[in-house]
């Protein structure tokens, strides 16, 4: 699996999925839930 698109802004980061997904690829999501993780990991590994 390839990294394609990365933001701080899950917003922009659905929109990107959803545009994926329109065109039947199947996307993943990684990190989705770890923003509350920021303090104890770096803030750049907790983006979506």
């Amino acid at each position: 699996m390839k990294m394609f698109y990365s933001n701080e802004s899950h917003f922009l980061v659905n929109n990107v999925k959803n545009i994926i997904e329109a065109q039947e690829i199947k996307v993943f999501i990684k990190n989705e839930f770890a923003q509350g993780a920021i303090g104890e990991i770096s803030a750049f590994d907790s983006w979506p």
